[in-house]
C-alpha cells in the first residue's frame, strides 16, 4: 500500500500542478506526508 501510494502521488503531481497554485501544492504535500506518517 505504501509503495503504491507514493508512486501514485508522484505520478499525480504533474497532472494537478498545472491548475493548482504553488501554495495549494505545499498544503497538499503536507497532507500527503501526514497520511504517510499515520499509515
Amino acid at each position: 500500500m505504501l509503495s503504491l501510494g507514493s508512486g501514485a502521488g508522484k505520478s499525480a503531481k504533474p497532472s494537478f500542478v498545472s491548475y493548482v497554485t504553488p501554495e495549494e501544492i505545499k498544503i497538499t504535500e503536507k497532507e500527503a506526508y501526514k497520511k504517510r506518517e499515520t499509515s
